[in-house]
């Protein structure tokens, strides 16, 4: 097993000299690239038909002349809302003015755009074909970094959090290595100490009670492939001694066997721990650590990227989002990263009628909050009355009740929107793609005022 120079693959910095950009990512389409707007000065964000916007965008709830971005005189940039009807929202929060940080997240009427500083050297962006569902920088320099690691042959470490898709780059690593051998993935914390040998190097029919057959074992199963060690910090210091004299000789011994063999594996292992402080604390061995770290790259959590956020939606909800389902899907953070985010899509789905946007009342209580209960929410665009919705409630708790065949706001959620709409039965039923009639019987169930009966 060849040794290559340890490389670091550093995917938090960007390399050269960085520009800021304003990042469009919703309305957008499948497959269709972010528009970027360089800011390279005062800039006026507004409506395309108004004619005095550098910053045009096609919105029929953005004013004419809408927001202007502006250099603040210490290297960074801010926003100022210019008196526009439907207000700015940085991050989630309506704002007169606010200073931008490195990957915000700005609604302007029922657009949405993030700031960035972007590297001159950016990667170019990714073929299509390739099973990332993205177009932010970070995931551009993912997929270049995989890209130069995938013809060497050094062990390649990837870390990253819980959900970040390790294994779905590992598996582009292994298809553009040109390796003639298969794909083959370990999961290391449920392989146990005791077992270790067989299922990795094999055994011998007879070899021990219950061996009533040979087994090859991962190791020679990926032999001229890939040997994809998953959770490697898992692993007890026993299991890592046997693995890195493997990995130094590049041979097995089957379990039962008197000969040892050559195996050509290329090793790929993923981690969402600190490895660092695992061997400080001699939990991990180094010299485990220095053959399997031959090369290093940081997948970045979900949050890192909201630009993705929206590309992953409209791939996994082809109907679309309505402009509300989609600032809140951007507004949440995703600890468990883009496996949480595919199963909240599946569940919304599950509850909404095939062919409609996904609308807001759709999504978990938890992400619905930071839309619905603010003051100054933008409307979004009007929706088909039964975009939400059907009967039963597959999704279990990822909504808050259901009634019938619709899917309900919890009261505090309610009580928010009455106030926001100033009681208008109406406009809470533009927001949550119902019928008024709906928002009459949930106002009745939790025992609210009917404000048309207030009014007089």
């Amino acid at each position: 097993m060849a040794r290559d120079t340890t490389v670091t693959i550093d995917l938090t910095a960007e390399a050269g000299a960085s520009l800021p950009y304003l990042c469009g990512i919703f309305p957008t389409r499948t497959g269709a690239l972010p528009a970027l707007f360089g800011l390279e000065r005062r800039a006026i964000v507004g409506r395309a038909t108004g004619g005095q916007a550098t910053i045009p965008l096609d919105d029929d709830r953005i004013s004419r002349v809408h927001a202007q971005l502006d250099p603040d005189g210490d290297g960074g940039w801010e926003i100022r809302d210019l008196g526009s009807k439907n207000g700015v929202f940085v991050d989630g929060v309506r704002c007169a003015s606010a200073p931008l940080s490195e990957g915000c997240r700005i609604r302007i009427g029922n657009s949405i755009l993030v700031f960035r500083w972007l590297s001159v050297d950016l990667p170019p962006a990714m073929p299509r074909g390739l099973p990332f569902f993205g177009t932010s920088p970070a995931l551009r320099r993912v997929e270049e970094a995989c890209r130069l690691a995938a013809p060497t042959s050094a062990a390649l470490l990837l870390r990253g959090p819980t959900g970040s898709g390790k294994e779905v780059f590992a598996r582009h690593v292994h298809a553009a290595s040109g390796r003639a051998g298969p794909f083959v993935a370990v999961n290391c914390a449920a392989v146990s100490e005791g077992l270790f040998e067989s299922a990795f190097f094999g055994h011998r029919k007879g070899a021990f009670t219950g061996a009533s057959y040979d087994f090859a074992g991962f190791a020679r199963a990926a032999s001229r492939g890939t040997l994809f060690l998953d959770e490697v910090a898992e692993m007890t210091p026993e299991v890592q001694a046997k693995l890195l004299r493997f990995l130094d000789q590049g041979e097995i011994t089957p379990v039962g066997a008197t000969a040892s063999q050559q195996v050509d594996v290329r090793i790929v292992a993923a981690t969402n721990q600190d490895l660092e402080s695992r061997m400080a604390e001699g939990r991990f061995r180094p010299d485990l650590f220095a053959r399997l770290a031959g090369r290093q790259i940081r997948i970045p959590a979900l949050a890192e990227r909201p630009e993705d956020v929206i590309e992953i939606a409209l791939r996994r909800v082809p109907a679309g989002l309505t402009p509300d389902a989609a600032e809140a899907l951007v507004l949440h953070d995703w600890p468990f990263n883009v496996r949480e985010l595919q199963s909240v899509l599946d569940a919304a789905a599950a509850v909404a009628v095939a062919g409609t946007p996904l609308a807001l009342g759709a999504l978990p209580a938890a992400l619905r909050s930071r839309v619905m209960g603010r003051t100054g929410t933008p409307r979004p665009s009007i929706v088909p009355p039964q975009a939400v919705g059907r009967t039963g409630n597959p999704a279990g708790d990822l909504v808050a009740t259901t009634t019938g065949d619709s899917v309900a706001p919890t009261q505090a959620e309610l009580a928010a929107l009455l106030r926001e709409c100033s009681g208008n039965v109406s406009e809470i039923a533009r927001r949550l793609g119902k019928e008024r009639r709906q928002v009459y019987r949930w106002l009745h169930r939790f025992g609210m005022k009917d404000p048309s009966q207030t009014e007089r």
